[in-house]
């Protein structure tokens, strides 16, 4: 929500409205610009749209991509061209295992910076606001003023800062992945490592459903506006709260699709779902998974 502050907060008006801005705050000038502030990146709006894409990271996949920077190659170049699968085999398993843990530990760092310019933003906005709603003879000092415009500095480099964490991909290798033997001897392309950072998957509440003894599963990516393809999910099924006469039911599917039906469930009975992208050789960090309960219908009489 915008907000604004003039002379009149402070209980003064008329004639007098220069002189109480000058003792009941800081000058306009400073006023001004922690007005814009929180009437811009600090207002309600900003701060919601921060809060959503930190739970969206928290909420995402990461995975660790080697690429390489040669060119690819020209049809009419009779040179062999080694491709990225054979490549890939070539990769040293114990240095794919160290790089990953390196880029488990880096994922964790960066979500935790998040977190953390996320709280000084919010803070920061909460002190400006009390400055501006406040009436302090103490703000005219100078020494005040400085350490508000310093205060003021700090929050744009934080928005800054947490922007830059958000589109930050580059993993630097600190481990060979192919063996300095090998590519002395073939002459390999240098290989390259990123982030890779998935969009969580949710589940589409208004097109699920079950019947009396099945349900209808339906997902999407955050995000994404059409589905992509070459894509797998896991999908967990467990039955909640089983009277003693019950069979214990759980199921777990691996679906290519962004939808599934999972059949012979127990009527009138409360199920968890929960869906995750499927675990591949490259995963670093996936600490979360979509989960909605759905309750089966009453059996058909007659």
């Amino acid at each position: 929500m915008p907000l604004s502050q003039s002379s009149e907060g402070c209980g003064q008006t008329g004639d007098n409205s220069q002189e109480a801005n000058m003792t009941c705050g800081p000058s306009l000038d400073l006023r001004a610009q922690i007005l814009q502030l929180l009437n811009t990146d600090l207002n309600c709006s900003s701060i919601k749209s921060l809060q959503c894409r930190l739970e969206i990271m928290q909420k995402s996949s990461y995975y660790l991509e080697i690429y390489r920077h040669d060119p690819p190659p020209d049809p009419k170049d009779q040179q062999v061209y080694m491709s990225n699968s054979n490549l890939l085999a070539l990769i040293d398993p114990s240095g794919m295992q160290r790089m990953k843990v390196l880029t488990t530990d880096l994922v964790k760092v960066r979500l935790a910076l998040l977190e953390e310019y996320y709280a000084q933003i919010v803070k920061g906005r909460d002190e400006l606001m009390a400055v501006v709603n406040q009436c302090d003879p103490d703000l005219v000092d100078y020494r005040d003023q400085q350490e508000l415009q310093k205060k003021i500095l700090y929050i744009i480099q934080t928005l800054s800062d947490f922007d830059g964490t958000l589109t930050a991909r580059q993993v630097y290798l600190k481990h060979r992945l192919i063996p300095h033997e090998i590519h002395i001897a073939t002459g390999l392309p240098r290989l390259s490592t990123s982030l890779l950072i998935k969009m969580p998957v949710m589940f589409n509440r208004d097109r699920s459903y079950t019947t009396w003894n099945a349900a209808m599963l339906h997902w999407e990516v955050i995000d994404q506006e059409q589905p992509e393809g070459d894509q797998q999910f896991e999908v967990h099924c467990r039955m909640l709260q089983p009277i003693p006469a019950d069979e214990v039911q759980m199921f777990t599917f691996t679906c290519g699709d962004y939808s599934l039906q999972v059949n012979n469930l127990m009527p009138e009975r409360s199920y968890q779902f929960s869906v995750k992208r499927d675990e591949a050789c490259n995963l670093v960090y996936a600490s979360w998974s979509e989960l909605m309960i759905l309750q089966t219908k009453a059996a058909p009489t007659g």
